[in-house]
């Protein structure tokens, strides 16, 4: 059967891939908003994983080619969160790519955009964790 969102041209079916991570590391401090020591590495370790264009399990076209994070402004630095767009920055950089934001509640901000990937894309999803069981289950999957 063809998957619920691929599209079927000429009997070639057109697949285009959509990964979700949980944003990194964040202190215990709860009025910094952004990544920890641990976390800052590990998210130049992803840029670096994926510079080289290879194809791998967590990317089976190749490296993301959408970014997608969420964005949490809240009314004091306790509620603000800038660790998912911390969390890709260097791959952005790496590979020349913009990132896009959508407000942290937004759980159907991926399903949205679906329509808009073309095949062979791979959108990655940098979100708070919490939220990621929802935003799956919006697109009509299970955790």
């Amino acid at each position: 059967p063809v998957p619920k969102y691929a599209s079927v041209r000429g009997g070639k079916v057109d697949v285009a891939y959509v990964a979700f991570i949980r944003h990194g590391e964040r202190s215990q401090d709860k009025t910094v908003t952004g990544l920890t020591e641990d976390g800052k590495r590990r998210s130049g370790y992803l840029a670096h994983c994926v510079k080289e264009g290879v194809r791998s399990l967590a990317f089976p076209a190749g490296p993301p080619t959408r970014l997608l994070v969420s964005h949490r402004e809240g009314a004091d630095a306790q509620h603000t969160s800038y660790r998912p767009h911390d969390t890709v920055a260097p791959m952005a950089r790496s590979l020349g790519l913009e990132i896009e934001e959508a407000d942290m509640g937004d759980v159907y901000a991926p399903l949205r955009l679906l329509p808009t990937l073309r095949p062979g894309d791979t959108m990655l999803v940098v979100w708070q964790h919490w939220h990621l069981p929802f935003m799956i289950n919006a697109l009509g999957l299970s955790p």
